[in-house]
């Protein structure tokens, strides 16, 4: 399916790695220009081939928390270096899991930083009409069910989804009569870098029992990149202020 042209130049932010990563191979797969941005240029750079080279997708080697005030202005020069922007998925963020009597405060704000108030500022930036491609422009966030859903552990994380739900909401009605949408996509359990980085909590037995559980089974990435990119498309262009949840039926 071709949803998009070479003109149409998206933003991915956590591309190179999980749900990035797929989401940027389904939008080039649909025909869009990927610029995709993470820390790891050799990974990025692999992408970038498997995307079909320089006429198809470009990366931007970018530490998003290293300075959170300015990414309205990075993506401003990402705008101007690439074309402005047809559409951006925030997909970068982390998790830290800890009972709340046991979690640093450092990590709380890591975080806050990263999961909310980075994705607040790129989403600044995208909004400028300097770097969105004007009406028909979209943005797309990555929350998680878990802003939905409680479980042990993870409530911080789960604070810095929901609040990303609630910011997806009043933006999509703030920026509506600029003819931009924004929605978010809220994905189950995924097989992903970040259940390998806690094998302790995401152990084989977790894995095993969550499969029999959720309905559809655990999710691949790329499971959530079709939504995502149906999402950005003009197919989903009376489509804002959603919080699409994308689980395997986990939530039902």
């Amino acid at each position: 399916m071709v949803r998009f042209t070479t003109d149409d130049r998206i933003l991915v932010t956590g591309a190179s790695s999980g749900i990035g990563w797929a989401v940027c191979k389904k939008l080039a797969a649909e025909g869009a220009f990927v610029v995709a941005t993470g820390r790891n240029e050799e990974k990025l750079e692999q992408l970038v081939e498997e995307l079909g080279g320089p006429a198809r997708a470009a990366f931007v080697v970018k530490d998003i928390p290293e300075d959170v005030a300015s990414l309205d202005k990075w993506m401003r020069a990402v705008a101007e270096t690439h074309g402005r922007l047809k559409g951006a998925v925030l997909a970068a963020g982390m998790q830290h899991i800890a009972p709340l009597a046991h979690f640093p405060a450092k990590k709380i704000d890591e975080l806050v930083q990263l999961n909310l108030v980075a994705n607040i500022m790129l989403a600044k930036g995208f909004c400028d009409r300097r770097v969105n491609a004007g009406p028909g422009s979209a943005l797309a966030f990555v929350s998680s069910i878990s802003s939905i859903v409680g479980e042990p552990a993870i409530a911080v994380y789960s604070a810095t989804k929901g609040a990303i739900n609630s910011f997806t909401r009043s933006l999509a009605a703030e920026v509506a009569t600029k003819g931009i949408r924004v929605n978010s996509v809220l994905p189950g359990l995924v097989k992903t870098e970040m259940l390998e980085s806690w094998k302790a909590v995401y152990t084989p037995e977790y894995i095993a029992q969550a499969e029999e559980r959720i309905p559809l089974g655990v999710g691949d990435p790329a499971d959530v990149a079709g939504p995502v990119s149906f999402l950005l498309s003009s197919d989903a262009g009376w489509m804002t202020g959603v919080n699409l949840v994308v689980d395997g039926g986990a939530t039902l």
